[in-house]
């Protein structure tokens, strides 16, 4: 089946988008491995491929053998999965998935990061390519695990982390829900951290001064005041 406009066109934005976020110059994102892959991100030595990914846009029977193919890069740290935002897309991906948790090890399916895209998607409009550019821009690069692959998270982070943030774990799961759910107030943010209104402010203008996250420009849009 031809590639389409859409296909291409997110397979190169993951690239892009992991190229832009790596730390470091010993990672090099391509299209390679084309029988295989969409694309991959490799030590720049060609040692070791620690990224996989591929692209799903036109053809909704390609799930499962996306996901086989995927699975199947034990030596990639993680798999990415860029995926057409369909109903029946997202409910085979559910089944297929829930197949292999039955008769795989979890730590393969805990690489596992699909990224899903707005089925209107049309990638000879210019103000989709923008929008849909800067959505796997957010999701990709706001993904822990593909931040600590690329280099974009260090011990230098864990131990500044730990020094501003006492053990309770308070901290931690503020910060998981930011990430998550946004912030839109402390009474609700505090109710779903299972803490006090006032443990949470606290926890809040701790992170925010050591900067884990920050107000949101885009606060009317995305009703959430922080992001991480």
């Amino acid at each position: 089946m031809a590639e389409s406009p859409e296909h291409k066109f997110l397979s190169e934005s993951a690239v892009r988008i992991m190229e832009e976020g790596s730390a470091s110059r010993l990672y090099a994102c391509m299209e390679a491995e084309r029988s295989r892959y969409d694309y991959t991100c490799q030590l720049a030595n060609g040692l070791r491929t620690i990224a996989s990914g591929q692209t799903l846009w036109k053809n909704s029977r390609g799930v499962e053998k996306d996901i086989r193919t995927l699975l199947s890069a034990s030596e990639s740290d993680v798999l990415v999965y860029v995926a057409r935002g369909t109903m029946s897309n997202r409910a085979l991906l559910s089944e297929v998935v829930s197949d292999y948790r039955k008769t795989m090890p979890a730590e393969g399916l805990r690489k596992l990061r699909v990224f899903w895209v707005p089925e209107s998607f049309n990638a000879d409009r210019d103000h989709d390519r923008e929008l849909v550019y800067e959505l796997l821009k957010r999701e990709i690069t706001s993904d822990l695990l593909l931040s600590v692959v690329l280099g974009g998270l260090d011990k230098r982070d864990v131990a500044a982390f730990t020094s501003w943030c006492n053990g309770s774990g308070l901290h931690l799961a503020v910060l998981a829900h930011t990430a998550r759910s946004g912030f839109g107030n402390f009474t609700h943010l505090a109710k779903a951290v299972g803490a006090g209104p006032a443990p949470a402010k606290q926890a809040v203008i701790m992170l925010s001064s050591a900067g884990f996250i920050k107000l949101d420009e885009n606060a009317r849009e995305t009703g959430s005041i922080y992001r991480v």
